[in-house]
């Protein structure tokens, strides 16, 4: 049996449940249609589930350092990029720890790699700012070249070789868990977003 045993599940279970009372208060009122009858799935249902989960639990941006997040906004509006898909970035990439380091070296908000931060003109890569920057700029031109945020995200974990060789997110573990994890934490509405600004 897990840890926690019968107790652990219960209070497991209590908090799914408060959630869901949660999530169901925050979506629209089915209402009544002319001469009865219940409303259309498309006027009931929420934009996503997604969209009302992040809702239910303070969405995005809610556990961002405060000493960050103008950092943050400010590195996504120069390059474009929508505020909610750089924080789930750099909340997947260092947790918000400026002085974090990979095993393979990359380092940083954004966990740069020593060459990519050479290409992009970051310095010190422990430097919230400069990691910022570089990091958005480029995701950027990951934009640019593939478009889409799911490739775009692979492109940046992986390498833009990796995704043109498989013309798709590589196989790899850790690039999947990676894009999952940034998309699972944002809206449909900022990824879809991203991909506009990739348009002009």
């Amino acid at each position: 049996m897990p840890a926690g045993g019968e107790n652990g599940s219960g209070a497991a279970f209590a908090r799914i449940e408060a959630l869901g009372a949660r999530i169901r208060s925050l979506l629209p009122p089915r209402a009544p249609l002319p001469g009865g009858g219940a409303p259309s799935p498309a006027q009931a249902a929420p934009a996503s589930f997604r969209d009302a989960l992040a809702a239910a639990t303070g969405g995005e941006g809610a556990d961002v350092p405060e000493e960050l997040a103008p950092k943050i906004r400010e590195a996504a509006a120069r390059h474009r990029i929508p505020q909610g898909v750089l924080e789930a970035m750099v909340r997947t990439e260092s947790n918000f720890d400026p002085r974090a380091v990979s095993p393979r070296g990359a380092a940083g908000l954004l966990q740069l790699m020593p060459d990519t931060a050479r290409e992009m003109g970051v310095v010190d890569r422990f430097d919230p700012d400069a990691s910022l920057d570089g990091g958005a700029r480029y995701l950027s031109e990951m934009r640019k070249r593939f478009h889409t945020l799911p490739l775009s995200l692979a492109a940046y974990n992986a390498g833009p070789t990796a995704v043109e060789r498989f013309r798709a997110i590589p196989p790899y573990d850790e690039t999947r868990r990676y894009v999952e994890r940034i998309l699972g934490g944002i809206s449909d509405g900022t990824r879809a977003n991203f991909e506009a600004e990739g348009e002009d």
